[in-house]
C-alpha cells in the first residue's frame, strides 16, 4: 500500500495537496471536499491501473468501510473505539485488495510472494 501511496503522491501531487488542504480547512464538514476527492480519485485511477481494479472488484468492501467511517464520523471516538467499530470492515477490504493485487500481478506476469494470505504458494 505504501508503494501505491508514493505513486499517487508522485503522479497526483497537486490533487493530493488540494484534497489534504481542503480536509484540514473543513474538519467539521469534509463533504465540502468532494470535488477535490473526485479529482484525486480520477488522477490516481489513471496513474495507477491497480487502483481501478481494486475499486471495481472491492466495491462492496470499500462501501462497507466508508459507511462505517461516515456513520461514526460525528462521534468523538478514540482510535481504539473506531478500530473496534470499523476494524472488521477494514480487514475485509484489505483481504480483497490483496486478492486483486495477486490476480492483477499474475495478469502482468509479476512474481507473487510465496505464502500469500490465502495459503497458496504461487511462483512465476
Amino acid at each position: 500500500m505504501e508503494d501505491s501511496m508514493e505513486k499517487v503522491a508522485k503522479s497526483c501531487g497537486r490533487e493530493l495537496h488540494a484534497f489534504q488542504n481542503c480536509i484540514l480547512s473543513n474538519p467539521s464538514n469534509p463533504s465540502l471536499c468532494e470535488p477535490q476527492k473526485a479529482s484525486l480519485s480520477a488522477c490516481a485511477s489513471s496513474a495507477i491501473p491497480l487502483l481501478s481494479a481494486i475499486k471495481s472488484q472491492c466495491a462492496p468492501q470499500i462501501n462497507a468501510f466508508d459507511s462505517c467511517l461516515k456513520s461514526n464520523a460525528s462521534e468523538e471516538v478514540s482510535d481504539e473505539v473506531m478500530e473496534k467499530k470499523c476494524g472488521g470492515a477494514l480487514t475485509e477490504l484489505w483481504r480483497c485488495t490483496e486478492v486483486v493485487k495477486r490476480r492483477e500481478g499474475l495478469k502482468a506476469g509479476e512474481a507473487v510472494p510465496v505464502g500469500s494470505p490465502e495459503g497458496r504458494q504461487v511462483h512465476r
